[in-house]
């Protein structure tokens, strides 16, 4: 998506940033307005709460599922590769976001079987997603942290001047 990589380097947002914020904005961009139109209109907030839920089931099973099966191995080419058997998944992005997604579904159920919505709760899932970015900053920031003291340590690690090895010396004159 040449677009999000330009607009995130412009803004100087990292990949996973970008994509839990501008990318996320644009693909539920139209469900917000769908399902404020769905209120307005009708009134029909079951019909629109089903219409989330039934969405974000269908993004979280089907849409990642042709993801993964469309996938092609990458060998820094640029020229993508043959379909990949398998993906690597960063354990710690995945059971992070799986985390939130889990906490966030709880909570729209309490809310659901509470019967109605009140502003302290509509207040209190925008304030999940806060919460969510502040986590992925974090971690983000913690990693590039801890990826630049290990290469200052690769770096202060690495000899000025190492002698030949032993085999290369020549023979004493007699």
């Amino acid at each position: 998506m040449p677009q999000l990589k330009w607009l995130a380097t412009k803004l100087l947002l990292r990949p996973e940033i970008a994509g839990i914020t501008l990318l996320a904005f644009g693909n539920g961009a139209p469900d917000i307005f769908t399902a404020m139109a769905g209120i307005d209109g009708a009134g029909e907030f079951d019909l629109v709460l089903g219409e989330m839920l039934g969405a974000s089931n269908f993004i979280s099973t089907v849409v990642l599922a042709c993801v993964l099966l469309c996938a092609k191995n990458d060998d820094g080419d640029g020229a993508g590769g043959a379909r990949a058997s398998s993906i690597a998944v960063d354990r710690d992005a995945f059971v992070r976001d799986i985390v939130a997604y889990l906490v966030a579904c709880a909570t729209i159920f309490a809310i659901a079987v509470g019967g109605s919505v009140h502003l302290y709760e509509a207040l209190a899932l925008r304030g999940l997603y806060v919460a969510y970015v502040a986590v992925v900053v974090t971690l983000s920031n913690r990693a590039d942290r801890r990826a630049a003291a290990e290469r200052a340590i690769d770096a202060a690690n690495v000899p000025v001047f190492a002698p030949p090895p032993p085999s290369s010396r020549a023979a004493p004159l007699l």
